[in-house]
């Protein structure tokens, strides 16, 4: 096939063949050095087109092994490419803040008299805190809630 191939062409084709390996290496040498997640899309975005530059480069001087080695493995960059995708997709929407729950706040533990801790409440005299694990003390804090706005942010 070389002989149907412009001087200059094939000499471009065989140079993306070296860079298609060195690509390969850069994308191994990453991964092995713990720089790069084997995952990510820059490992195997990188990998894969080092592989299709290999791809080019054999089916000119026609290395059919080659070709197929490296066509199997821009399949599975291309796998690699779409779980890493979607697993970035999905780290994402994790990563969402939840949308403020109105809710009542907890009855105190620690108040015998519900009215009088209903209006402290209300009222921010009191701030509602888990106990510190390992002991029976009750739910309180010394510090006054608050003021929060329609969003749940903090009013100044």
């Amino acid at each position: 096939m070389t002989r149907h191939v412009a001087p200059h062409l094939l000499l471009a084709l065989s140079l993306s063949g070296y860079l298609g390996g060195l690509l390969g290496l850069v994308a191994y040498g990453l991964v092995s050095s713990g720089r790069l997640s084997p995952t990510s899309v820059p490992a195997v975005a990188t990998s894969s087109v080092g592989a299709v530059l290999m791809i080019a480069s054999g089916v000119v001087v026609e290395a059919w092994p080659s070709v197929g080695v490296n066509a199997v493995w821009v399949v599975l960059g291309v796998a690699g490419a779409r779980r890493a995708r979607a697993a970035a997709r999905t780290t994402a929407v994790d990563r969402t803040p939840a949308a403020p729950v109105d809710a009542a706040p907890a009855a105190p533990r620690w108040a015998d008299d519900w009215d009088t801790a209903a209006e402290q409440l209300s009222t921010g005299a009191v701030d509602v805190v888990p106990a510190p694990a390992g002991g029976d003390a009750a739910w309180t804090a010394t510090r006054p809630l608050p003021v929060l706005d329609a969003a749940g942010r903090p009013v100044a």
